[in-house]
């Protein structure tokens, strides 16, 4: 059997179980603080999720691990976690420089009492066993099972742009080539100060007009932006989970985005589509494929996401936020009725016209550290608050020319859902097709993307992506 030493640093408890000769299975349960002995005992209960964690380690190395309570597989962890604890205490063993495992039991599948919740393993050499276990008490009731979620988008301290000089109809600034500028019709559409900006300023959302004035559209003040315009807009999207101990009580209901206490969005009430705005608004029920893994056999986990689409531009405008740091919190609701507080996030609101943000993007193609031969396509998307001028093509620090960008080439669905507003976000696409790489000596080589705006200010996007060549290998095997 492998010695191992613990150092006293390690709070853990060991289960060391040599099996088959030389192989040697080691692991730990963790989470759910403490070990439930019985009733009665000091420890602390597990109410809706209850987080899961641990480690395991093998001679042969780990293939699965599996979760258990009460005796019964319940679902596969996700192993591959860093654990720099244990990493350093069994220096040797296969994995060892990712030893941790993760899941998250949902407790309310359970009845309310003690639970044995148990990590078994599977090896590489053919060793399944149970490596440790713990107990816990789980506790659920209506009252303790309110929703939950997160903000992905925008990060902690992010800057987030909107258009905050906007002309009102009537005013001059409201005519062809500066129709962008024009956000609402005034209540009196026929006023004479309208003049001839009827046409432009008294559009249904879908183009210019001309609109009837007497049409409630212009009455009521109705948005005169067409599809052609570009508002700056802030996406705000994650997801929103909830747990009940019955099918009457469990799900979310709505979500609600507030700035600065006040509410500025809501799903229930406004969840629409507008191509403006990148599609879906103001809504929740998206798909999340990426959460089943993480909460596997939650309802709706699947479907838990919700995206909102922030003006901040007409925030700052109306007085509603300042320029400068601003909290966006997401509250949701439940079907029981019941309302959390679930994120918040300070983010600083700026406005496009007083800033030149810098060019941003992917280089798609090629892949870092691929491997390519013959004819190749360069290939990735950009955007610019001020707009794309052009893209330019850097191998080895050399200029390679004939890069397109812009309608045509293609889309990029989630690009333009991210990123409503900008100009190209529905063609973001840059591409130069049929590379030569025999232009290239065998090796590697890296490629470099500048982006040059409107303004004639470059920006380098995507990193450096190194890529090796190897023409005289693929002849060879030809």
């Amino acid at each position: 059997m492998r010695r191992v030493i613990i150092s006293l640093g390690m709070l853990v408890l060991l289960a060391a179980t040599p099996v088959l000769g030389q192989e040697t299975v080691i692991g730990v349960v963790d989470g759910a603080d403490g070990n439930c002995e019985g009733p009665g005992s000091p420890c602390n209960a597990g109410t809706g999720i209850v987080g899961m964690f641990g480690w395991a380690l093998a001679t042969t190395g780990i293939q699965w691990v599996i979760i258990q309570v009460d005796g019964v597989d319940i679902g596969q962890a996700a192993y591959g976690v860093v654990r720099p604890g244990v990493t350093a205490a069994f220096p040797g063993f296969p994995n060892s420089a990712l030893p941790g495992w993760s899941f998250n039991i949902n407790s309310t599948l359970w009845e309310n009492g003690l639970h044995t919740v148990s990590a078994k393993v599977v090896t590489f050499g053919g060793t399944t066993t149970v490596v440790h276990s713990k107990n816990i008490f789980f506790t659920n009731s209506t009252h303790l099972l309110r929703p939950f979620g997160q903000i992905d988008t925008p990060g902690l301290n992010e800057d987030v742009f909107g258009t905050c000089e906007r002309a009102v109809c009537g005013d001059g600034l409201c005519q062809p080539g500066l129709r962008e500028n024009c956000l609402t019709c005034p209540q009196d559409c026929n006023s004479q100060e309208l003049g001839l900006f009827t046409d432009f300023c008294c559009g249904d959302g879908s183009g210019p007009g001309p609109v009837d004035c007497d049409d409630a559209r212009c009455t009521e003040g109705g948005f005169a932006c067409s599809e052609e315009d570009k508002i700056r807009y802030t996406v705000v999207s994650g997801w929103a989970l909830d747990l009940g101990i019955t099918d009457e009580d469990e799900g979310i209901r709505w979500v609600e985005l507030e700035t600065n206490e006040a509410i500025v969005g809501n799903t229930r009430t406004e969840c629409t589509f507008d191509r403006l705005t990148g599609g879906i608004s103001n809504c929740y029920g998206l798909p999340r494929l990426d959460l089943e893994g993480s909460y596997p056999f939650v309802p709706n986990s699947p479907s838990a996401g919700y995206r909102f689409v922030l003006d901040v531009g007409a925030l700052i405008q109306g007085d509603l936020a300042p320029r400068g740091s601003n909290e966006l919190r997401i509250r949701a609701g439940d079907v029981s009725n019941q309302s959390e507080d679930i994120d918040s996030v300070f983010v600083n609101f700026k406005c496009a016209e007083e800033f030149s943000e810098p060019s941003f993007g992917r280089i798609e193609s090629p892949r870092e550290g691929r491997l390519y031969s013959g004819l190749l396509t360069l290939e990735g998307w950009a955007l610019d608050g001020e707009g794309v001028a052009e893209v330019l093509i850097y191998i080895d620090g050399d200029f390679i020319p004939g890069t397109l960008y812009g309608a045509g080439l293609g889309t990029r669905p989630i690009v333009a859902s991210e990123y409503p507003g900008f100009e190209n976000s529905s063609a973001p696409v840059w591409r130069l097709e049929n590379f030569d790489t025999s232009t290239l000596n065998d090796g590697f080589h890296q490629i470099q993307v500048v982006i040059v705006d409107d303004e004639g200010e470059s920006t380098f996007i995507g990193g450096e992506i190194t890529f090796r060549v190897a023409n005289v290998v693929s002849r060879f095997y030809k």
